[in-house]
């Protein structure tokens, strides 16, 4: 693949607004985005994270030890009625947190990178998960349509403060970082 080098992207690089599209996914695309979550220690990372717009996104298996899953062309297509309200950290915000609802539960279905093993007789998987992966999973595919977790705050004046206090961290991590 060509892009080998990613990067984390930070806001307010506009990348981080773009609404990615379906297309065919290079093979090694996921693990170089694993690469880049595991570096940041993420539980998740989405393709304009890292200046893309595949609808890709990567993430965490809490309940293995291996490398990670990659998600292609996903699609969340069931989802439970009960919300949860849960504060999410984002790393292209340098992990400031705004408290979220979510749903308790996600069933998700997805493709893997063009070259992937599938599954006999299947080229797309449905998986479903709960709790804080159903949670990451909503987090990454608002990435995949360009939304930030401040977009979840209502109030325009908790927004404008929120984004203060992400501008004042960021300028710290610039001169650090």
């Amino acid at each position: 693949m060509e892009n080998s080098n990613l990067e984390l992207k930070l806001w307010p690089d506009p990348v981080l607004r773009t609404k990615c599209v379906e297309k065919q996914i290079p093979t090694n695309l996921g693990d170089e985005m694993l690469k880049v979550m595991k570096a940041h220690s993420g539980l998740g990372l989405a393709a304009p994270q890292v200046g893309l717009d595949y609808r890709i996104f990567v993430m965490e298996d809490l309940h293995e030890k291996g490398p990670g899953m990659v998600f292609a062309n996903p699609k969340i297509v069931d989802h439970s009625r009960e919300m949860d309200l849960g504060e999410e950290g984002c790393l292209s915000l340098l992990s400031c947190k705004v408290k979220i609802p979510r749903f308790r539960w996600v069933d998700i279905e997805f493709g893997l990178p063009y070259g992937y093993p599938y599954p006999v007789g299947d080229d797309r998987l449905e998986w479903h998960f709960e709790g804080i992966l159903a949670r990451c999973i909503q987090h990454e595919m608002d990435h995949l349509d360009g939304i930030l977790i401040f977009d979840h705050i209502t109030s325009n004046l908790a927004q404008k403060i929120w984004l203060e206090k992400y501008f004042k961290r960021k300028k710290k991590y610039d001169r650090i970082g």
